[in-house]
């Protein structure tokens, strides 16, 4: 929720940069939610997409100098911690029976 209104703050103080950032990181924030009703193995692939969009939200809101200089250094140390995270859960990729999900929504047993 707050990303949300930051988006819309720094939208409208003409910042798009910072908006978008935002708005990226809204998006990143979502996917992590969304991830946490699956289970563990399902889960993974979604809290990879948002931990690396989080982390493209906070290169895209520390890009312009909308804030102090140890924030925006803050925020480039934090999105490579992110990416790097995100970097280590793509092996977990492979294992994932990516029909798994649809199979169980329809209502088909796993094989």
């Amino acid at each position: 929720m707050a990303a949300a209104l930051l988006t819309m703050k720094y939208q409208r103080l003409g910042n798009d940069c910072v908006a978008a950032g935002f708005l990226t990181f809204l998006t990143g924030e979502t996917r992590l939610t969304a991830g946490s009703a699956a289970g563990l193995e399902a889960s993974v692939p979604s809290y990879a997409s948002g931990i690396t969009l989080w982390a493209a939200g906070l290169v895209m809101i520390s890009a312009q100098k909308t804030f102090t200089l140890w924030m925006r250094l803050t925020a480039l140390v934090a999105a490579w911690g992110r990416g790097a995270d995100a970097a280590d859960l793509l092996p977990l990729w492979e294992k994932v029976d990516r029909r798994a999900a649809p199979r169980r929504l329809r209502g088909v047993p796993a094989e």
